[in-house]
Order: structure tokens, then C-alpha cells, then sequence
């Protein structure tokens, strides 16, 4: 997905972002966050999606289209980057899951290299929607105008979902919950379309991270 800024912003501009803008928060809120590869095609058939599942489906499909190249392409581009290196064993075995459709395992190990990803340069910081709000505000100074803070905005929606505090005595979540499931309170019904979504959130992260690290060498 290319940055894309005009030279004098206008008001039909701020009107297809904010367009934008909602409708990537709501996918995020339907468990998707944005992928930073996906074509302007494949941008618009994902937010035309009517439902939840529709949308899943038209995740699965891509991911799945061509004998796997673009799940080829994103899990390549992932391992390459050195912001992961330490998790570069654990997501390989991940890739290595999804190919014999192991969906299940994958889930508590995308989790923790969420996690990782998110806190790695913060020292003791535990508090993951905290990292994510103050990338989304550092973002804010740098370019309110741009793709780049709507796909932090969407990282936030999705971890403040993932991450969310939730009562082990209610009813289960939704959505994928961090607490549900690495405190064993979950039930282990998890899916394909669970392992992409935490896949893309990662390769998504990790992106956002190393195009950071390299603006501040």
C-alpha cells in the first residue's frame, strides 16, 4: 500500500480518508488490521465485505488464491526483517503449522511474537495498548493526513481488542482474547482464518516498526 499525500490537502481528500478511515476501523474491529501489500482492489472487495465471516472468507481466499502465493510472499517478507530475528525460528515453525493446516498451534505462538514485537523496544513496559497509543499520537505529529497513521489507527482497534481485559467468569469472547487463551481459559476451536489474522497483524507491526528504526538512523 503506497503513501499517498498530496501537495495541498482538499476537502474531497479528507473526505475519501475519513471514508477510509472508518471503514478499516471497523474491519478492525471485525478482527482484521490492515495489510501494508494489499492492492487498492483487494483494499475495496475486503471493505465491501457485508459480515464478519464474509470478510474472514475473502481473507482465507486471498491468502489461499494461487497455490498460496501471497501467504508465500507475506511469510517471506515477514522472516526477512530484523526487527523479528529473535522469533524467526518460532515463526518459521509457525509457516511450517499453517502449511500442513496445524492451525492451531500457531495461535499461542503468534501471540507471543504479537506481543514481542510490540514491547521489544520498551524495556519493562507490559502494557501493549499503551505501546500502540503512543505510536499512534508519535505518528500523529509526524503526518495526521497519511495511510500510515490510519494502519497504526487500525493496529490500535485490533490489539485493543486482542488485549483486552476480560472477566474469566463471563461468557467467552468473540473475538481472539491474549487472556483467554495463554491463561489456558480458552477452548482450542481456533481457525485458519484466526492464524492469518494474527499472521497480518504481525507482518503488519513488524513493518510499521522497521520503517521506524530506519527513519530514526
Amino acid at each position: 500500500m503506497q503513501q499517498m499525500r498530496p501537495a495541498k490537502i482538499t476537502k474531497a481528500f479528507w473526505a475519501g480518508f475519513e471514508r477510509l478511515e472508518k471503514a478499516s476501523l471497523k474491519l478492525a474491529s471485525q478482527g482484521w488490521a490492515l495489510q501494508m501489500s494489499l492492492t487498492p482492489a483487494e483494499i475495496y472487495k475486503i471493505l465491501t465485505a457485508r459480515s464478519p465471516k464474509a470478510v474472514d472468507a475473502v481473507f482465507v481466499n486471498l491468502y489461499e488464491s494461487n497455490n498460496g502465493s501471497f501467504f508465500n510472499r507475506v511469510a517471506k517478507s515477514l522472516a526477512s526483517r530484523d526487527v523479528i530475528a529473535k522469533w524467526r525460528p518460532l515463526l518459521e515453525q509457525v509457516f511450517s503449522a499453517y502449511g500442513r493446516r496445524d492451525f492451531l498451534i500457531t495461535i499461542p505462538a503468534l501471540l507471543i511474537v504479537c506481543e514481542g514485537v510490540l514491547a521489544s523496544d520498551r524495556g519493562n513496559e507490559t502494557n501493549v495498548k499503551k505501546v500502540v497509543a503512543d505510536s499512534v499520537q508519535a505518528q500523529k505529529h509526524r503526518g495526521p493526513d497519511s495511510l500510515t497513521i490510519l494502519v497504526w489507527r487500525t493496529v490500535e482497534r485490533f490489539i485493543n481488542e486482542l488485549f483486552k481485559n476480560s472477566d474469566f467468569t463471563g461468557a467467552r469472547p468473540n473475538m481472539l482474547n491474549r487472556h483467554w487463551i495463554l491463561h489456558g481459559r480458552d477452548s482450542s476451536t481456533w481457525t485458519q482464518a484466526d492464524c492469518l489474522r494474527l499472521i497480518q497483524v504481525v507482518d503488519t507491526l513488524s513493518y510499521l516498526r522497521e520503517r521506524s528504526n530506519k527513519r530514526r538512523s
